[in-house]
């Protein structure tokens, strides 16, 4: 995520994202919440990409280094991923993630999200460098114990 690499933004910066997330969340081409905790944002989850004519959407995340490990960003998507099954009838979910992200795709498996591809030299991570992006998938129809 390019946006992530610049520190903490100034309050303008946040509270224009926040009016456009609005916007783009009562349109429905963008479902973003952000995780806080004691008053403090640690975190977003979202669903970036919606093709609503599939449907298949995705989901993505950030979590402040200081708040992880404790399971909050398994619960949030877990959460989410509950509320598009319940409420937006997918087909279809998918995380995608680079390739050398341990703790993203660590979330990805213990959601319940299976492997399905590596695209290799697909993407430039933070430091500019060619790096390769895994793609998680998740099917509702083939709900198991694991997706519960």
């Amino acid at each position: 995520m390019p946006w992530a690499k610049n520190g903490i933004p100034p309050k303008s910066v946040t509270v224009d994202f926040a009016n456009k997330a609005l916007s783009r969340f009562k349109a429905r081409e963008d479902l973003s919440f952000v995780l806080r905790e004691q008053h403090q944002v640690v975190g977003t989850c979202s669903v970036p990409r919606l093709a609503w004519e599939v449907p298949v959407f995705e989901i993505g995340y950030w979590l402040r280094a200081s708040a992880r490990g404790r399971g909050l960003m398994t619960e949030a998507v877990i959460g989410l991923r509950d509320y598009l099954v319940q409420y937006c009838n997918p087909l279809r979910l998918e995380i995608r993630c680079d390739s050398a992200n341990a703790a993203s795709r660590s979330v990805a498996v213990r959601t319940g999200f299976l492997e399905e591809a590596t695209i290799r030299k697909s993407r430039r991570n933070n430091q500019g460098k060619l790096a390769d992006e895994t793609i998680y998938a998740w099917f509702p129809e083939e709900i198991t114990e694991v997706n519960r």
